[in-house]
């Protein structure tokens, strides 16, 4: 077996955990936290064959008042094997202040877009998930500290 049919085995098989987190998520929504707001996304950083990592770009909506962003984050959507190519949306990545970031060091948050991108998996030789709990995390609540 080739590098790529490990690249579409692990993307199939991360596919198929988010499908199954929406349907048990859609079939127990009564009994889900109130606070769940991931779509059963499991975040994912791609690899080239020289080792460095996919980085793409999008052009943000009006309500975030970003613009473009760059990002190394993806959600994988569709598999075509036949073609070698898979359909991603790009995720967009915060730092704790809400600030899109690039420093993997600073890294806080992860935002879906509804940005489509298609990857040509020849090209790619890894893929790294990332904690689903940074995706739509909140900002945590810092209180003053008062002194007696």
């Amino acid at each position: 077996m080739d590098s790529n049919q490990y690249v579409i085995e692990v993307l199939n098989v991360v596919k198929q955990f988010q499908n199954t987190y929406q349907c048990f998520k859609d079939t127990f929504s009564n009994k889900m936290p109130p606070n769940d707001k991931n779509d059963g996304t499991i975040p994912l950083m791609l690899y080239h064959k020289n080792g460095n990592l996919v980085e793409e770009v999008g052009i943000d909506g009006e309500e975030s008042g970003v613009g473009s962003f760059t990002s190394y984050f993806f959600r994988v959507e569709e598999i075509d094997p036949t073609a070698n190519k898979a359909i991603m949306t790009l995720i967009k990545p915060f730092d704790m202040g809400s600030k899109p970031t690039l420093d993997l060091t600073e890294l806080y948050r992860l935002e879906k877009t509804f940005i489509f991108i298609e990857v040509k998996l020849e090209h790619i030789s890894a893929v790294q998930c990332i904690s689903p709990r940074l995706m739509n995390r909140a900002l945590p609540i810092i209180e003053p500290k008062w002194e007696s």
